[in-house]
């Protein structure tokens, strides 16, 4: 890639971008779905970006690992199974101590438990989330003969985002509405 002209190198990215703005789009659509409960509790909006980049960074780290393995061999699409399932137990640790973290905060910050509880769980599952695509999404462009290294971050963060938002705001709708009548 690194001999290839400025325009080749854009034309070989911009699939994968493409794709990924197709998906966020879906994000726009799910957010747009939840205005009633960002209005409601507008705090929401705060923990969105902290949710998406604390995800993000887990699954490029993932996406990163998987890639390196594949260039240098220690993985193949073959045998992957072992080494998303290794990077998955890494993401629950991960999500357990930083979901915990971004609860508390969260929680601490609109004095209500429940706040917390479900800023918490979203960012928990968000992180699992990014860790599965961070991992699998280099050997998916391997496999589709892609370069695993500009189609895995890009599809990874677009993923991680749809679903991450997804489990957040249903979650948010579900549980604050519930315990707000109660």
């Amino acid at each position: 890639m690194h001999q290839l002209s400025s325009v080749e190198r854009a034309r070989r990215r911009l699939l994968s971008l493409v794709i990924t703005f197709t998906i966020e789009m879906m994000v726009a659509f799910v957010i747009s779905r939840y205005t009633a409960t960002l209005r409601t509790y507008p705090l929401l909006m705060s923990f969105m970006p902290v949710i998406s980049a604390i995800s993000g960074n887990v699954g490029l780290q993932s996406s990163s690992i998987m890639t390196r393995a594949l260039a240098v061999g220690l993985v193949s699409t073959k045998d992957s199974s072992r080494a998303i399932g290794r990077d998955l137990a890494s993401a629950l640790v991960l999500g357990l101590a930083l979901g915990l973290l971004t609860g508390i905060v969260a929680g601490m910050w609109q004095n209500w438990l429940v706040f917390g509880l479900v800023v918490g769980i979203a960012q928990f599952l968000s992180i699992l989330t990014a860790a599965l695509t961070g991992s699998a999404a280099p050997l998916i462009g391997k496999w589709l003969h892609f370069d695993p290294a500009t189609f895995a971050g890009p599809m990874e963060t677009a993923i991680q985002d749809v679903v991450g938002n997804s489990f957040f705001l249903i979650l948010a709708s579900v549980l604050l509405d519930y315990f707000a009548t109660t």
